[in-house]
């Protein structure tokens, strides 16, 4: 049984993890209590639940943004990035749909954040730059139903990381860097990048090289988030992680990207803090796992994507690989419902592992998409798939290029021709049917790793202990490498362009 609160909040836990020396502890932010920005979310033993933070003065309060790039470029304003006007990629005759391509991931995650802002910036409002990063950044309108059709891509922001010797920390600000180089949504449907931790994992949370860090273990510490995102300092201000998110959502939707983030659901994978294991038969515990999903959503993302999710109430148990019991049918559907009643948003998507085959049964659960295990490898395939499911415009399962069980085994020219089936796998575009792929599909990875390995360890791929070296490292930077690269953005090219009705 968890204690009773009248509010959330998290005292620092391990954050001074993150930093070089404890000798900093009395001029850090690590002893310091940290509350999360107010929301209402119901009650907890008959106790309302606020997540209560500082206020933000109107007009005067910077958002974590405009703060995380007023710190960084030393309060400078926006300006165009020539770096980035010299490596666009664009959509076929979709001009403003632009990228950069043709670069290594290495010398996106080496810029520093100010380049990396104003490259985003660039993106998005070319030489008519504004004076500074808006305030009310909006995630992209696609209707209540966008996750129906969305490609989601999975960013391992862990592995993305400043490694500094044993600890890791900044994984978020990693994935900032890499938004100017992933393809943008389509005007009908939207890319959603889908982060792989957010959340404490149970053991090694913080550090590298230790055989006991697996992402497919998390903490429901206080619904505070990972130490791999960690308190960074940037400028003359201590940035606190949810403070990073927030300004991660921003940019991402400033990008036309949605956003979700993975959890978990085998009870034998989730602990509550250090105090205990999660229970799926203990109503307090099924609160406390509604209220780190509501967390979630309001620190600026689209959506969630349900490990083992196929399996709720048991089904089809006999292929089910994780750890513990998992939620019943009606357990699952109290939580989706509740977490769309209680952030008041009726268009997240709700995604999950291998939902497929039935659709009522995932439609009236509340899931919006499922990753199937359909082969992909050809696009008539996936067509008559999409048309087989457009009588149902709440729910579809779609074509997986790879997932975060990949072991790197899938040549290019196979994974190529699964973004292909992807990208073009409809006739109408009101029939196109979600899909999935990983952070390896757009980048590939060392070969002496894989998705599947990062999401079970954190490595350092650095050889002379600094942050640029693991980056340096950490992706596969061979001439085949470059020639598949150029070939998915080619893809993604020509899939703007294919819009028929």
């Amino acid at each position: 049984m968890i204690n009773k609160i009248s509010s959330i909040s998290f005292k620092n836990n391990n954050f001074g993890a993150n930093f070089a020396s404890d000798t900093k502890k009395n001029s850090s932010p690590y002893n310091q209590n940290v509350e999360f920005a107010k929301l209402p979310l119901g009650n907890i033993y008959g106790v309302k639940v606020n997540f209560s933070g500082r206020k933000r003065r109107v007009g005067t309060q910077k958002t974590p943004v405009q703060e995380l790039f007023a710190q960084a470029s030393k309060n400078s304003k926006p300006k165009v990035d020539r770096w980035t006007l010299e490596h666009l990629y664009y959509g076929v005759n979709h001009p403003e749909k632009k990228w950069i391509g043709g670069v290594e991931p290495k010398e996106l995650l080496n810029r520093n954040l100010q380049n990396a802002i104003n490259s985003i910036m660039t993106l998005q409002y070319g030489e008519n730059m504004p004076d500074k990063i808006p305030s009310n950044i909006k995630t992209p309108n696609y209707g209540d139903n966008w996750g129906r059709h969305a490609n989601y891509i999975e960013i391992n922001n862990r592995a993305l990381g400043e490694m500094n010797g044993m600890r890791t920390s900044g994984g978020i600000l990693g994935a900032i860097k890499l938004l100017p180089a992933i393809p943008p949504s389509h005007d009908k449907w939207a890319n959603c990048l889908l982060i792989s931790q957010l959340y404490p994992n149970i053991w090694g949370d913080g550090w590298n090289n230790n055989g006991e860090n697996s992402l497919y273990g998390i903490k429901l510490e206080f619904e505070r988030a990972s130490d791999n995102i960690g308190w960074v300092k940037i400028g003359n201000k201590f940035f606190t992680p949810e403070e990073q998110i927030k300004a991660f959502n921003d940019l991402a939707h400033l990008r036309g990207f949605k956003t979700s983030f993975r959890m978990l659901i085998s009870e034998d994978q989730i602990k509550l803090g250090d105090s205990g294991q999660f229970r799926w038969n203990n109503p307090d515990h099924i609160e406390a796992f509604i209220i780190a999903c509501c967390k979630g959503i309001e620190l600026g993302f689209d959506g969630i994507f349900f490990d083992s999710l196929k399996h709720v109430g048991g089904y089809d148990w006999g292929h089910y690989a994780g750890v513990g019991a998992v939620p019943s049918y009606d357990q699952m559907a109290y939580i989706l419902a509740e977490v769309r009643r209680r952030t008041g948003r009726n268009d997240l998507s709700f995604s999950g592992e291998k939902a497929e085959g039935d659709s009522m049964r995932y439609k009236n659960m509340g899931v919006t998409a499922g990753a199937s295990q359909m082969s992909a490898r050809s696009v008539d395939e996936v067509k008559n798939s999409a048309h087989s499911q457009a009588w149902c415009n709440d729910f579809a399962w779609g074509p997986v290029v790879s997932d975060d069980n990949d072991e790197g085994l899938i040549c290019y020219s196979e994974r190529l021709n699964k973004i292909n089936s992807s990208l073009f796998g409809y006739d109408n575009v009101a029939e196109k049917l979600p899909s999935f792929m990983q952070m390896h599909d757009l980048f590939p990875l060392n070969y002496s790793t894989n998705t599947h390995d990062l999401m079970l360890q954190n490595r350092n791929f650095s050889t002379d202990g600094t942050p640029k070296s693991h980056y340096d490292n950490l992706f596969a930077t061979g001439a085949v490498e470059r020639t598949y690269k150029n070939q998915v953005g080619e893809k993604f090219a020509w899939a703007y362009n294919h819009n028929p009705d």
